[in-house]
Formats: structure tokens, sequence, C-alpha cells
């Protein structure tokens, strides 16, 4: 055959070459599993952290001091005789518990979840806006309330 022919030395790739693509980021990429550096995904982390413990702290607040002194209005809407105050306190108490398990789970999952982030705060936030206000209505409907017309 013909022995003029010599084999093509591979360059070089610039990726190869420069530190910031070298083997060592890619295994250290691939490793952590998302582009995202660990700085930005600590303070994002603690920054979902914290709005969860705002809303759980508004929310606790709204039913203790707003939902829960409201007056029975049932009785005088012809409402069952075992309607009272306490029905309302306990309603309370009951998705308070509720309120605080969830804050529990979501705190969890983002705390499980750190590689996803970008996806996993704002569902969390948002899926524990809902059930917080969910639950506020659920303690308000307990004993009913009366709508003011202004």
């Amino acid at each position: 055959m013909n022995d003029d022919i010599q084999p093509v030395k591979a360059r070089e790739s610039s990726r190869a070459s420069n530190p910031t693509f070298g083997s060592a980021w890619l295994k250290d990429e691939m490793s952590r599993g998302s582009g995202v550096p660990d700085e930005v995904s600590s303070k994002r982390l603690r920054r979902g952290l914290v709005v969860l413990a705002a809303i759980l702290t508004m929310v606790l607040a709204v039913v203790w001091i707003v939902v829960v002194p409201r007056e029975a209005i049932c009785p005088a809407a012809g409402g069952p005789a075992s309607c009272t105050q306490e029905t309302r306190t306990a309603a309370g108490l009951r998705w308070s518990f509720v309120i605080v398990a969830c804050y529990v789970v979501a705190t969890s999952v983002l705390l499980i979840g750190r590689r996803s982030l970008r996806v996993l705060l704002p569902t969390t936030v948002a899926v524990f806006l809902l059930v917080c206000l969910f639950a506020l209505g659920m303690v308000s409907s307990s004993t009913g309330f009366a709508i003011q017309r202004w």
C-alpha cells in the first residue's frame, strides 16, 4: 500500500487544555447534577426557606389573631346547636397542625431536592401557599362568617 500516508496527530482541543472545561470540571459538574454554583444554590435555598417561614408566621398569626376570635354566627343563622366559639378554636388548632406539618414537608422537600431548586422552590412555595389559603378558609367557615356590606 501507500507508505506516504502519515497518521494525522490529534490536536488537543481548546476545551481539554482550558482548565475551565477540563475533565476535573466536567466530573465536578456531573457529580453536582446541575450547572448552578454552590453559592447561588445556597442563596436560593436560604431565600426559599425564609419565604416559607414568613408565610407560616403570617398565616398562623392571621388564624389566631383575626379568624379564631371572630364571633360564631351559625347559631344565629339556624346552624347546629354544637356550633360554638370552641368549634372555631378547635378548627384553628387542627388546621394549625396541618399548616405546620405542611411546612415541615415543604422544607424537607427543599433540603432533600437541592439539585433541582430552580423548579422545586417556586412549586413548593406555591403549593404551601395554596394549602395555607385553604386552611384559612376552613377555619373561618367552621362556624360561618358574615360578609360586611359597605
